[in-house]
């Protein structure tokens, strides 16, 4: 079984509870971003409850949950984050108490023989816990990066896909992050080049190429230099503040700058759409 059996599942229709195992975290992210949007698709955001177990949270607030009735007589959902920080003896708890609610288990490892016992003893034979290994195989990441790329609107053919895929040596995590930098750069059909840029531009240039790449326009360099840039951007607002100062768009730019540099200081992250906006402007 693979994460392919769970977009299988959502376009059934979720029916019963879940248990999504797997050692790679980007993945079990992936079908928690996908379960997401089914309960987007549906409506279904007052019935959900998450859990995130990680944070050693009491688990009879998730009993408590589980118990609770939901609006319009409806099923409500409880996701269980980490479920893997669970005791056993919990999880069998929870899995006795699923009969009003539907429950979505991430676990983020192989689970040993003892938890599918456990589980499949306790469960009723009405509300069956599915449980789908949803590890990306081999054979099986040339489809992904596809189907993951064609939801971004980005066109990749064959030769782009296998390069891509060399680029990034096959990890699910930076395959997923250098299709959303396309995505956010626009550009729906990328060169080789332009995927090779966007992979390996920020490994060799400095806050003078981010500069030059912001005069220019170019986005695809500036997002490719901003990943390496990080830690020293405070450094560079100063920079783009001068070359933003002539421009009639400096009083547009100001609160984007000041913005840029809060964001770089306090979480080093969420930078690229404020640098996005930021290249609407003019330079001069």
């Amino acid at each position: 079984m693979s994460i392919f059996n769970f977009y299988e599942e959502i376009k059934k229709g979720l029916e019963g509870s879940y248990f999504l195992y797997c050692q790679d975290p980007f993945m079990l992210q992936e079908a928690y971003s996908a379960f997401s949007a089914y309960i987007k698709d549906r409506g279904e955001e007052l019935c959900l409850k998450v859990f995130d177990m990680s944070e050693k949270l009491p688990i009879s607030h998730v009993i408590e949950a589980l118990k609770t009735p939901v609006f319009f007589g409806n099923k409500g959902w409880i996701v269980i984050k980490e479920a893997q920080s669970v005791k056993l003896k919990d999880l069998a708890t929870i899995a006795a108490e699923i009969d009003n609610s539907r429950v979505l288990f991430l676990y983020n490892k192989n689970p040993e023989r003892e938890i599918f016992n456990t589980l499949k003893s306790v469960r009723q034979a009405h509300n069956e816990v599915r449980f789908i290994s949803i590890e990306l195989k081999e054979n099986e990441v040339l489809a992904w990066i596809d189907l993951k790329a064609k939801n971004l609107g980005i066109e990749l053919g064959e030769e782009a896909i296998q390069y891509l895929l060399e680029l990034t040596e096959g990890e699910p995590g930076l395959i997923a992050t250098e299709l959303n930098k396309l995505a956010a750069a626009g550009i729906k059909k990328p060169s080789q080049e332009e995927l090779k840029e966007l992979v390996f531009a920020h490994l060799n240039y400095d806050t003078t190429d981010f500069i030059n790449a912001i005069k220019k326009k170019d986005r695809v360099k500036a997002l490719s230099i901003l990943k390496s840039l990080k830690d020293d951007f405070p450094l560079a607002i100063g920079a783009l503040n001068k070359i933003y100062s002539n421009s009639s768009d400096y009083k547009k730019a100001i609160p984007l700058l000041h913005e840029m540099d809060f964001r770089a200081k306090a979480y080093k992250d969420f930078l690229e759409p404020l640098l996005l906006k930021l290249l609407e402007l003019k330079v001069r």
